[in-house]
């Protein structure tokens, strides 16, 4: 709410030249010792970078955002991942956050869903972007690996994130070996849910 709020402000041109001088304040959150200002600090970054204005000053913060990908706390890489899809709109973060792919792969793996699933969108937001799609288009083959997680929850993660990957022109040749067992995991996605329901 706290982000939201600033970035209501910062849309305001009068405002503006009152919140430049913060940014670098808000930089500073990203390694700070509370998990409340972790949170609040890509989530700040990634809503004020919706103003053209602040991108130079934030981006030499892209780097620190990506760290707080291998963060301690779940909450913290979940916001961050959430907030790297925003500011990966923005074409001048691109190089730099084209870097973080690789930690973002692993991520789908993560032992917590939330995280999981909230990487897989972050892929497909990637995607939306010409510029990230063939870095992308490599990995396919790391990500195809996760179909035989022993988690069921992963694999059903990677088999939906696949699912869509599958249905643009740069992805299917590259994943149309893979649909049968991605069809067979959703398949035990229903099953799975049926069981715990019933408490089987």
């Amino acid at each position: 709410m706290a982000a939201d709020s600033l970035a209501n402000l910062a849309s305001y041109a009068d405002f503006r030249e009152s919140i430049r001088p913060a940014i670098p304040t808000i930089i500073a959150l990203l390694s700070d010792e509370d998990v409340t200002a972790r949170k609040w600090a890509p989530d700040s970054l990634a809503e004020l970078s919706q103003q053209a204005e602040f991108r130079k000053f934030i981006m030499p913060a892209i780097p620190q955002i990506i760290a707080l990908l291998s963060d301690n706390d779940v909450g913290v890489v979940w916001v961050t991942a959430r907030s790297l899809g925003k500011l990966s709109e923005h074409v001048e973060f691109q190089p730099s956050i084209v870097l973080a792919i690789p930690q973002i792969i692993l991520l789908l793996g993560d032992k917590s869903d939330w995280v999981q699933i909230e990487a897989a969108d972050l892929i497909i937001k990637f995607v939306e972007q010409a510029y990230f799609r063939e870095f992308i288009v490599l990995t396919i083959p790391q990500i195809m690996t996760l179909t035989s997680h022993d988690n069921w929850k992963i694999r059903r993660v990677v088999a939906n994130l696949l699912s869509k990957l599958s249905k643009q022109a740069d992805f299917e040749d590259l994943i149309a070996s893979a649909i049968p067992q991605i069809s067979n995991i959703l398949s035990e996605d229903i099953w799975q849910h049926l069981a715990e329901n019933m408490d089987l």
